[in-house]
């Protein structure tokens, strides 16, 4: 019947197709990593650092970035570990530490709090 086609907002049914999910929901109460994890591959990173949560992953030159969440301080020490620093540090690591190997990629500023989102809940 008609009235059992209706949805609760007492609207008939959409004839188009569901959207078809292309990444998984973030986890309940977590952030949504799903960009986070993208930009890890596409900028590069996974050339250089290791990341136990994509088999991709298994850089050597940089550091192991498995558990940078849990980490205190990052850039050898010399930041607070925060998403504002590591993301500063994403962004331009030579005005940070001059000389370090990490070079300066050119990442954005919104796709460095990005990045810094996603390595931060890797504890």
């Amino acid at each position: 019947s008609p009235a059992a086609q209706r949805t609760g907002s007492g609207k008939a049914p959409s004839a188009q197709a569901p959207s078809t999910q292309i990444a998984p929901p973030p986890s309940a109460g977590g952030p949504d990593t799903t960009g986070g994890a993208k930009l890890f591959a596409a900028k590069g990173c996974v050339g250089c650092h290791a990341l136990s949560a994509t088999n991709a992953s298994k850089g050597l030159i940089g550091p192991n970035l498995s558990n940078v969440g849990a980490r205190r301080y990052i850039a050898a020490g010399t930041l607070l570990n925060t998403d504002e620093n590591l993301a500063r540090w994403i962004h331009n690591p030579q005005a940070i530490k001059v000389g370090v190997l990490m070079p300066n990629l050119g990442v954005s500023d919104e796709d460095a709090r990005t990045l810094a989102q996603y390595l931060r809940t890797h504890k």
